[in-house]
This record gives C-alpha cells, sequence and structure tokens, in this order.
C-alpha cells in the first residue's frame, strides 16, 4: 500500500466528509432550550440587535460576555430563528478554526504527514464538534485564540498595526469569555519574549485597556464592583463543596444552580469575589485539590492516558519552545469548578504535543527498531477513535434507532 497517496487521498476529501458530518451533527443536536447557555447567548444576542441593550427580560444582563451574543444576533437578521443562528456562527468558527490550526502546525511541526495526523485529530475530536453545532461560545473562542496564536508565530516585527490587530483579538477573547484576558496575557508575554527591545509591544495592553474599558464599566455601573465578569461570582457558587448553598434553605440560601438565574435579574447580587472568599465556608485549598482530581479525569477522558503520555512527552521535548505555556490559565478553574466544555479551548494545544511526542518517540524507535513503523499507524487509529467516540454514538443512534 503506497502510504503517502493514500494520506493524500484522506486530506483531499477530508473538507467534504466534514462538512456533511457537521451538518448532519447540527440536525441532531438540540441544546437550544431554558436553562442552557446556548437558549442565553441567543436570547442575549436578540435583545442586543433589537435595540435593548445589554439586557435580558428589561434587566442589565452581566452574566455572560457580549461578544458571541452579537454575532449570533447579527446571523439572526438574516435567518430569523436563533437556535440555527448559533449553530451557524458555531459552524463557521469551526471551520476558521481547522485552517488557522493547520496554519500553526505547520508553524510547528514542519513535515506535512504530522500536520495532517494532528489535524485530523483536532477535527475529529467530540468536545470541539459538539461545541460547535451546540451554539455554545467555545467555538467562536478557539477560532480567535487560534487566530491570535498564529498572529503571534507570523509577526516579525511590530508596529502600529500589529498593536492594533493583538488588541483587537485579546478584546475579541476578553469578549467572548472573560478567561480570554488571562490567555490575551500570556500570548502578550510571549510577543514582549520576542520583541523586547520593541518599544511598540509595550503598547498593546493600553489599547487593549482602551478597548474592553466600556464592558468593564458596565460591570462596575450594575454591579457595584470592578470585575472582569459578572459570572465570576456565579462560577464560585457552582463549584462550592461544602458552602450554605449546597444546602439550599429556603428564602436564605438558593440552590447553587439557580444563582446564575437570580444574578442574570439583578446583577447587584454579583459579588465581589474578593468578598465571596472571606467567608469560612469557602476553603479554597480543598476546592483546589478536589478540581484538581476532576481535572485530571475529564482530561484523561478526552485524551486516554496514552494522549496523556504523548502530551507529556511533547511538552519535553517542546522545553527549548515555550509557546505551550498558553495552556496554562487552564488551572484557573481550579478555583471555580471543571466543565468539560470550558476545558475544550486548550485541546488544541494537547492535539500539538501529542503529535510532537509520538513524531519523536517514533523517530527514536525506528533508529533502533526500523520494522515497528507500524505502531505508529497503530497508535493514530487507537487516538482518532478515543478523540470521536461521543460523536460516533450520537451517529450510531440515528443509524440504530
Amino acid at each position: 500500500m503506497n502510504v503517502k497517496k493514500l494520506e493524500l487521498s484522506i486530506m483531499k476529501y477530508w473538507p467534504y466528509a466534514m462538512l456533511v458530518w457537521v451538518m448532519f451533527l447540527s440536525w441532531r443536536v438540540n441544546n437550544f432550550y431554558l436553562g442552557k447557555d446556548a437558549f442565553f447567548y441567543a436570547k442575549l444576542g436578540e435583545s442586543i440587535w433589537g435595540g435593548m441593550g445589554i439586557a435580558m427580560w428589561d434587566s442589565p444582563y452581566v452574566v455572560l460576555p457580549p461578544g458571541f451574543p452579537i454575532l449570533i444576533g447579527a446571523v439572526d437578521q438574516v435567518l430569523c430563528d436563533l437556535a440555527w443562528s448559533g449553530k451557524i456562527v458555531g459552524i463557521l468558527a469551526f471551520f476558521g478554526s481547522i485552517y488557522c490550526f493547520r496554519a500553526i502546525s505547520v508553524e510547528i511541526l514542519k513535515e506535512s504527514k504530522w500536520v495532517n495526523f494532528s489535524l485530523i485529530l483536532f477535527s475529529l475530536n467530540s468536545g470541539i464538534l459538539l461545541n460547535s453545532v451546540s451554539g455554545y461560545s467555545e467555538s467562536c473562542f478557539i477560532v480567535v485564540f487560534l487566530i491570535m496564536m498564529l498572529h503571534f508565530f507570523r509577526s516579525s516585527s511590530v508596529g502600529w498595526i500589529q498593536v492594533l490587530g493583538t488588541s483587537v483579538l485579546w478584546s475579541l477573547l476578553y469578549y467572548i469569555k472573560p478567561e480570554g484576558l488571562i490567555i490575551g496575557g500570556i500570548i502578550y508575554v510571549l510577543l514582549v519574549s520576542k520583541f523586547r527591545n520593541n518599544v511598540f509591544v509595550y503598547l498593546i495592553p493600553i489599547v487593549t485597556f482602551v478597548l474592553i474599558f466600556p464592558y468593564l464599566l458596565f460591570l462596575k455601573n450594575y454591579t457595584s464592583n470592578w470585575q472582569i465578569s459578572g459570572k465570576t461570582y456565579v462560577n464560585l457558587v457552582f463549584g462550592e463543596l461544602e458552602g450554605p448553598h449546597q444546602k439550599a434553605v429556603e428564602g436564605e440560601y438558593p440552590n447553587r444552580y439557580y444563582i446564575a438565574d437570580l444574578v442574570g435579574n439583578d446583577p447587584l447580587l454579583a459579588k465581589d469575589p474578593a468578598d465571596y472568599w472571606k467567608d469560612p465556608h469557602n476553603d479554597l485549598m480543598k476546592r483546589v485539590f478536589v478540581n484538581w482530581r476532576k481535572l485530571g479525569s475529564q482530561w484523561s477522558d478526552a485524551f486516554s492516558w496514552i494522549g496523556i503520555a504523548l502530551g507529556l512527552l511533547g511538552v519535553y521535548f517542546s522545553r527549548n519552545n515555550h509557546w505551550w505555556i498558553v495552556i496554562l490559565p487552564i488551572f484557573v478553574y481550579l478555583i471555580f469548578f471543571i466543565l468539560q466544555r470550558s476545558l475544550t479551548t486548550y485541546y488544541w494545544i494537547w492535539i500539538v504535543l501529542m503529535t510532537i511526542g509520538l513524531k519523536e518517540m517514533q523517530a527514536r524507535l525506528n533508529a533502533r527498531w526500523p520494522n515497528l513503523r507500524y505502531v505508529q499507524w497503530s497508535v493514530i487509529v487507537l487516538l482518532c477513535v478515543f478523540n470521536m467516540r461521543s460523536v460516533l454514538k450520537v451517529t450510531a443512534d440515528f443509524i440504530f434507532q
């Protein structure tokens, strides 16, 4: 079998196969109902484009940021269908992220064989795929994240255009998801290390602050606290282990899962996070320990222990190239709670690291045992099937129902 010819054939028809599969999943997956973020994103977008501003049910809405809803509302002006508007934005973002991911893989991996392998792993990942057809903001966030990273890799100098471009991308990350402020900060640190002698690079945080200040002021006006997101307090309550919200008392402490609705209706309930930690019920160290175990469990569910081992190998072999430190903000979730959907934001980093680990492992094995080249393809097939098991289940349920 001519492996090279097979690889070329697969990559030639891959975009068409993915388009068909994504449209099928869009039809089968429905997360658009009250209580789901997809519903609130869409309704907020409808409100913004309807002239009511960042509001929901006649009240200023601080729980979700406005970036993704604005895009949904824009598409809804044409489709007049909020559910499918969210899906269309997610699907377009998904295919945009595939293009950007491939470009980044070329920058890091160089060889087309490994670029194609990483691209297949990325595009078949169940978490990334299902987010893109569910109307969640993660799909849009990933593509902006990848664009900003690609901008970092391809920047040869920093001038006014680069300052404006980087600042806009950093702001977009924040307006889509609040943790984008931290992720953008890590990418900015990489830029500073690359262009430390260029005075323009130090203007980027200033321009970014100017761009995000209107929303920070909006939050301050309606929550009475300076904070980067009205959902910070909500997520702290969601992650409680033994706090009063865990033992709901009618008229005193609502169940923690209703806190988002309460803050949505009354922004003043979004407490200052610093005040939240003063409560003796909130044991930070215990929460971090519990969430650390959850993070390990969900990461192994996403990539398998083989994928984790290969990713750690990739970290080792990339120790002199620090691009991968953009994964570090994932540990911020340890003080809140671990949600698989949010972790997908960082999957692309681990997929590239896994590919580096497999590439280096194969090179060393082949040098000693040339006949072991088929090990590479066995691992590739196993990782692909493991990555896509959730979407395979959706497909199988439809076929055999």
